[in-house]
């Protein structure tokens, strides 16, 4: 069955995502810390797995999206979680160090839309937002069974 997130309010997209969260274990942490250049060899380590391929099934064992789009969502919708906490994106990337410009960048480039309009919007909307982009990876029939 299709995930039809548009159906759905808030607290379901929110037990969704937690979820989500549960599913990616120690990825989950790793990609809070919102460091633009985590690398798959850095995801490969944070789970324990060898490589690239290992890494890939993996993640389609937790019926979860490959690293770059799970990385890239999680990362925008976590500085719109930190953003209505009240941090600017701008004091985001400068406290990490990064450039303000490639966390705007990120944002556009993974959702479509400016930050100001993310942002205006809401955690709630961008969540169900990026459920709806990893919806294909989430459904069980495309899972890799277990062994």
């Amino acid at each position: 069955m299709l995930l039809d997130t548009g159906a759905y309010g808030d607290d379901e997209v929110k037990m969704h995502w937690l979820e989500l969260r549960v599913r990616m274990g120690a990825l989950a942490e790793l990609f809070a810390e919102l460091r633009l250049a985590v690398t798959v060899a850095d995801a490969c380590a944070t789970i324990g797995v060898a490589d690239r391929s290992e890494l890939s099934r993996d993640l389609a064992r937790r019926r979860l999206p490959p690293v770059r789009l799970l990385k890239n969502w999680f990362q925008v919708v976590e500085m719109a979680r930190r953003a209505e906490r009240g941090t600017s994106l701008c004091n985001l990337a400068l406290s990490r160090g990064e450039y303000p410009a490639a966390y705007y960048r990120l944002v556009s480039s993974t959702t479509g839309h400016s930050w100001t309009e993310v942002e205006s919007r809401g955690l709630a909307w961008l969540e169900r937002l990026a459920l709806q982009a990893w919806e294909p990876y989430m459904r069980l029939q495309n899972a890799v069974e277990l062994r």
